[in-house]
């Protein structure tokens, strides 16, 4: 019984943790989400930016204008590659942190199959020593009334 109570606790610490991982996993994948949106405003202020940069050439616009947006979008690009950069990483981290999720999960997996079988061997033996205790009077007498039959 001793053996279950331990293997209950583990579980549950196991359930806690996975419990934890999951929630660190749906606030990674909200930063994801976030950074998706932020690097789409981006690329369209990238975007927006070439446009502009093409019409001030085709303009012929004095060069200090063109390099001011040339700038911006640098600034920009950089921007954009430097959140491209976090997600990537923060895929990472997401990807690793469901490896241990679900390499959790297994280890819970095994120990509820170990909770069963020892269970399910407690129970048994349980069964078996009630059914011992249970049957042993009614044996005895049996036993008397096949001693006490007239032949």
């Amino acid at each position: 019984m001793k053996i279950l109570m331990e293997i209950d606790e583990e579980i549950f610490k196991l359930k806690n943790i996975i419990h934890e991982l999951n929630v660190k996993n749906i606030k990674l994948h909200k930063q994801l989400y976030s950074l998706y949106v932020e690097a789409d405003s981006q690329q369209s202020k990238i975007e927006a930016l070439e446009s502009s940069n093409e019409d001030l050439s085709s303009e012929n616009n004095s060069s200090e204008s063109i390099k001011l947006s040339d700038e911006n979008e640098m600034s920009n690009e950089n921007t954009y590659a430097a959140l491209k950069k976090e997600i990537l990483t923060l895929q990472l981290e997401t990807s690793e942190l469901e490896a241990e999720i679900e390499r959790l999960r297994t280890t819970l997996f095994v120990k509820l199959g170990i909770h069963e079988i020892i269970g399910s061997r407690y129970l048994v033996i349980c069964s078996s020593r009630l059914f011992e205790m249970l049957s042993w009077p009614f044996e005895d007498h049996q036993r008397e009334v096949i001693h006490e039959s007239p032949d």
